[in-house]
């Protein structure tokens, strides 16, 4: 099967030791079995710290010991992996190797992207100038599948919906009419008809005005770190004050940030409109994360990923406003 990637993927590249937020401190790493069998048979001194620093998390895989800080063990104090400084990239387990990269695997290839949890693939999705394509990367093993009918639509619907966003018109009229387009695709698949999606006229606005719901909404996400309750704390001091979120400026960066999740999760979503609403209210919680907190869209949607790509309990969470959708223009 061949791999596919979006035009700014080979962009990216890991800029280790100046992240602000390193990805090896405060992640449970598991270890695959391949990679945990050489570290079994690794000599020497790095092979004795290996397995002293190998421990079963709490679901039963195999992983690295933290130690203070939350930090992995092969994190040196200079924030450089000691892995890598030893091996290369080899001595790697497939997690540490493939982050922040993803894999989506279709009836007929594989799509891979970068996630934005990462920092440096978050500056490079949001500052794109690029209209969005998928280039060839190479070939996997992977095995091909039946194409389903239901599949051809779907590929052919985000392609229509990536085009779409590509339209120099405002970010709440994207938004917008990506909800339409969601309920439109949604209803026609459950009504069997698998014809052509053709773009709709723009929204003229948002479907109402419910800056209290979303709030709420964030509020009640399962806090995964720190610096998120304190971002929460923010927010609600900035409504105390009135203070009121919006879109302006930033429109590349919100236009690629809903071209990044329609990219990523419409093709694999089972409801459509779930994918889009995932992508609308993420480009409204970066606008209300960036405006209470001072932090820049970048490290707003970044912040906002990490808090909710990484936990399907607040993804399905935000995706069950679609069934809120579905019966209401008021959601945004």
């Amino acid at each position: 099967m061949d791999i596919y990637v979006p035009h700014y993927y080979k962009s990216f590249r890991c800029i280790a030791d100046k992240c602000k937020e390193s990805c090896c401190i405060g992640w449970e790493i598991d270890i695959d079995s391949d990679t945990l069998e050489m570290y079994s048979k690794l000599d020497g001194d790095l092979g004795k710290k290996l397995r002293a620093n190998i421990t079963v998390s709490e679901d039963g895989s195999d992983c690295f010991k933290l130690g203070e800080n939350e930090r992995c063990p092969f994190l040196t104090e200079n924030d450089l992996c000691e892995l890598i400084l030893s091996g290369g990239e080899e001595m790697l387990c497939d997690i540490c190797r493939l982050h922040p990269r993803f894999i989506n695997l279709m009836p007929k290839h594989t799509e891979m992207g970068i996630g934005l949890c990462c920092e440096e693939a978050a500056r490079v999705i949001l500052t794109d100038n690029e209209p969005f394509s998928l280039e060839k990367l190479g070939t996997d093993d992977e095995t091909e599948i039946v194409e389903e009918p239901e599949d051809i639509f779907m590929q052919n619907a985000r392609s229509v919906i990536l085009q779409f966003l590509e339209k120099n018109i405002s970010i709440p009229e994207k938004a917008g009419t990506l909800i339409k387009l969601g309920k439109l695709i949604s209803e026609k698949l459950c009504n069997n008809d698998l014809s052509p999606v053709e773009c709709i006229t723009p929204a003229s606005h948002f479907p109402g005005d419910d800056l209290l719901g979303k709030l709420e909404l964030i509020f009640s996400l399962e806090s995964l770190n720190d610096r998120w309750k304190e971002v929460c704390l923010k927010i609600k001091t900035a409504v105390q004050n009135a203070e009121e979120f919006t879109f302006d400026g930033h429109y590349r960066e919100y236009t690629n940030l809903l071209k990044y999740y329609i990219f990523r999760y419409f093709t694999c979503s089972c409801d459509p409109l779930e994918a889009v609403t995932l992508a609308v209210f993420s480009a409204c919680a970066a606008a209300i994360i960036s405006k209470a907190s001072g932090l820049d869209i970048t490290e707003s949607a970044c912040l906002w990923s990490k808090e909710t790509e990484y936990s399907a309990e607040n993804t399905d969470m935000i995706c069950g406003f679609s069934q809120e959708l579905s019966q209401t223009s008021s959601f945004l």
